[in-house]
């Protein structure tokens, strides 16, 4: 926002530095009764001249702000970016993980249920009963991998959480220094900044109290119309 600001600061200098230079041309190449206006012209040198050192400043501080900007290397966002992604997806696939072990419990708790459910039905024969026993106990047995598993995934999944957040910790210390770095040095461009609105005046102060109108008309009359005795 601020190089924004800038920026069209800038433009606008350029622009009234355009303007004199087209306003003191015509003083000076393209009328030539105007030529005697020498106060005046020497006032609007001096305004250019002003225009010129103020966007100079301008100039200046843009490309130090630039710096600023751009201070985090490139290569180091790119860097800690990757890292940043690298871990988020750590931490997402162990605890996909456990969450898919989960599931299985689930399926494997209502498979259970719905075993002992038909088996405690009356209508089942004997043949059929035996065969829902041997699915139950294949059920039970799965549950036991199932909870040893679900043990393993949650212990992997606590130990990535704990990587996780040391990782991250060391990659946001090195992302804080870096930013600190950064805004530190902001102060010191928005004073250049402020510091190229305020224009060496003297020379312009000097001119403007040089400028003498009732001068330059009577030396152009001199030049143009020596007859007349007075200033028209």
């Amino acid at each position: 926002m601020i190089k924004e600001k800038i920026e069209q600061l800038t433009q606008w200098s350029n622009e009234g530095k355009d303007w004199i230079e087209k306003y003191k041309n015509g003083f000076e190449n393209k009328d030539a009764s105007y030529q005697s206006y020498s106060t005046t012209l020497e006032l609007l040198t001096a305004t250019v001249a002003s225009f010129e050192k103020l966007n100079a400043k301008f100039d200046e501080s843009k490309k130090e702000l630039d710096k600023v900007l751009e201070t985090i290397p490139k290569k180091e966002k790119r860097v800690i970016k990757s890292e940043c992604s690298r871990e988020q997806t750590m931490i997402a696939n162990a605890k996909q993980a456990k969450n898919n072990v989960e599931q299985k419990m689930n399926q494997n708790k209502t498979a259970i249920e719905q075993n002992q459910t038909n088996g405690e039905k009356k209508s089942v024969s004997q043949r059929k009963r035996a065969k829902l026993h041997k699915q139950l106990e294949s059920l039970q047995a799965n549950k036991k991998q199932l909870k040893k598993q679900l043990s393993n995934q949650t212990e992997m999944y606590n130990h990535s959480i704990k990587i996780y957040e040391e990782n991250m910790l060391e990659i946001y210390d090195r992302s804080y220094e870096l930013e600190l770095a950064r805004l530190q040095k902001i102060p010191s461009i928005l004073t250049s900044f402020i510091v190229a609105l305020k224009i060496d005046e003297n020379e312009l102060n000097e001119s403007i109290a040089k400028h003498k109108p009732e001068t330059d008309l009577s030396q152009w009359r001199q030049k143009h119309f020596p007859q007349f005795k007075k200033k028209l």
